[in-house]
């Protein structure tokens, strides 16, 4: 079977409330090259799927992205900037020993300060489960094999189509070239007796 190169799969991923696909795009390629555009923290999944990708492709220039509409949906936590923290209380303590100020650093005071706290949302890379990858990538592949398949198809009935008109043209050549021997036969006959002035040659003389 004739097999394209170029195809396109892509299958949808649960990220919590954010709507993500996995996309696979195949071109032209002599030899398997893969690249992989995906999220921090999901670097434990390259190795399955390339060998997933491997073993289904095998040639081409492969192209595996996830797409995400962003963090829209996902909560987000709160959480405390310890190093910022410890920097405050630092500068604080600083300014208690170098000029004499007494009292205790407590939370009101700290609570004077800013940027304590940091907001922070889960990015897809802490959300996806390498098993997911590996479920998504199987069905686009299977979406890329198919449309492989089905450019193959085209391109093998376009040789056929090629081949069929190649050999019809093969056949009107092959009963045209007996008479076309013969006209130029009697052409060269012509042109002989012309420069001869009405001399003929025998047959294996012109031939």
């Amino acid at each position: 079977m004739i097999r394209s190169m170029t195809g396109f799969g892509a299958a949808p991923l649960p990220v919590g409330p954010v709507e993500a696909s996995l996309e696979i795009r195949t071109v032209n390629g002599r030899h398997l090259k893969l690249n992989m555009r995906l999220p921090a923290g999901l670097e434990a999944a390259e190795e399955p799927l390339r060998a997933l990708l491997g073993a289904s492709l095998r040639r081409g220039s492969v192209d595996v992205t996830l797409r995400t509409d962003g963090h829209a949906g996902i909560e987000s936590t709160i959480e405390v900037d310890g190093a910022r923290v410890e920097a405050v209380l630092t500068a604080w303590r600083s300014i208690a020993e170098q000029y004499g100020v007494p009292g205790e650093i407590d939370l009101a005071l700290l609570g004077r300060s800013d940027r304590l706290f940091v907001e922070r949302a889960p990015g897809p890379g802490e959300l996806l489960s390498v098993e997911a990858l590996e479920s998504a990538a199987a069905a686009a592949v299977a979406q890329v094999v198919e449309m492989r398949e089905a450019e193959g198809e085209r391109i093998a009935r376009d040789f056929r189509d090629r081949l069929a008109a190649i050999a019809a043209g093969l056949d009107v050549v092959e009963r045209a070239a007996p008479e076309r021997l013969e006209r130029e036969r009697e052409r060269l006959r012509e042109a002989v007796a012309e420069l001869t002035e009405g001399s003929t040659l025998d047959d294996d003389r012109i031939a």
